[in-house]
């Protein structure tokens, strides 16, 4: 492929030195650079380069062919129509610059991105983007304001005419980009889709394992309601047998004097559903233990035993009992109003 070339004004900072006719290359970013003594600089808003400032080696730069030579000159254009196509040349950060100045005067950028499409010889921009909101005078007016290219006699204009054949090309890509981003959207949406209906189908298999114990605890304290002995929970999950012990470990730490008995434990982790009530409850004993416990009723066939009702959460059916130990401990069992009479049998042989 024969490298496109362009007249080019060298600059040793503000100083200009000579023109010289200079082969181009893309810069890594996606800028147009011109090939001087070995390294590649990037070419200025008014066509120049510096030669002091910042370049790159041939070797991460790729050659542009003259088929792309006269849309280089340019650092944008717009083609007019409904809506305009803008087609911008540059690396990223310039693009999404012109851009932010087209919607800062009113306009609506509803699609943009890599200009991916067309042959390296054809493609005639880096990227594209189809505004609304603004006509194609409007559009090149911001363009010329934002970039600093002005359309001028002498030079390159800002905005060039392509002709029908040219103009097909590049319609005709910005189409297959659209196609391409629309396939890229797509399957991140199937992609989402898959993950949210895993997601579902966990939650199902949550609330199925969650029923079931309900159900078995449900007929845990109906056969409570017969037994002779305290109720036996249905076996528990780990991960309520952690939390339980967890829950223990916590109200040892914090509040002592409390010895937990029986399931205590198991109930505060599973079965209220609001704790809150229950964990105030067991500060009060701990604090203040003989003047919370006077205003307690005591337990009938229990004697040393005092009990309070308790809110769960739904309904006034907890109990919790309570017994101060001469050591200063205080022993406690949290339970429920339809086991009551079994719970004071067993709290009368403690």
């Amino acid at each position: 492929m024969h490298m496109a070339e362009r007249s080019t004004i060298i600059r040793a900072g503000s100083e200009a030195s000579e023109e010289q006719v200079l082969p181009l290359m893309r810069l890594p970013g996606g800028a147009t650079g011109a090939l001087y003594r070995g390294q590649v600089f990037p070419l200025l808003p008014d066509g120049s380069i510096d030669i002091t400032g910042p370049f790159s080696v041939p070797g991460v730069c790729s050659p542009i062919g003259e088929g792309q030579a006269r849309i280089l000159e340019n650092a944008w254009w717009v083609l007019p129509g409904e809506p305009p196509l803008v087609l911008l040349r540059g690396d990223e950060e310039t693009c999404q610059r012109l851009l932010a100045a087209i919607v800062e005067c009113g306009g609506e950028i509803f699609a943009s991105g890599p200009y991916l499409a067309g042959s390296e010889d054809e493609a005639p921009a880096d990227w594209f983007a189809l505004p609304r909101g603004l006509t194609a005078e409007e559009i090149r007016a911001v363009l010329e304001t934002a970039s600093g290219q002005e359309q001028g006699e002498g030079g390159a204009p800002a905005v060039q005419t392509l002709t029908p054949a040219e103009r097909e090309v590049v319609l005709r890509d910005t189409l297959t980009c659209l196609r391409l981003e629309a396939q890229r959207a797509a399957g991140e949406v199937a992609a989402m889709g898959s993950r949210l209906a895993e997601t579902e189908a966990a939650r199902i298999e949550e609330g199925r394992k969650a029923q079931e114990l309900a159900q078995q605890l449900a007929e845990a304290v109906a056969r409570a309601a017969k037994a002779d002995d305290p109720p036996d929970l249905p076996p528990q999950p780990q991960s309520v047998k952690r939390l339980a012990a967890a829950m223990g470990q916590v109200i040892s730490t914090l509040l002592p004097r409390a010895v937990l008995l029986r399931d205590t434990e198991t109930i505060l982790a599973r079965l209220l559903p609001d704790r809150g009530p229950s964990l105030l409850a067991l500060r009060d004993l701990h604090d203040r233990p003989n003047e919370t416990l006077a205003n307690w009723k005591g337990v009938r066939g229990a004697g040393g035993w005092r009990e309070r009702h308790l809110s769960t959460g739904q309904d006034d059916s907890g109990r919790l009992y309570a017994r101060l130990r001469k050591d200063g401990k205080i022993e406690v069992l949290l339970s429920f109003k339809n086991l009551q009479d079994r719970d004071v049998d067993w709290l009368s042989r403690q």
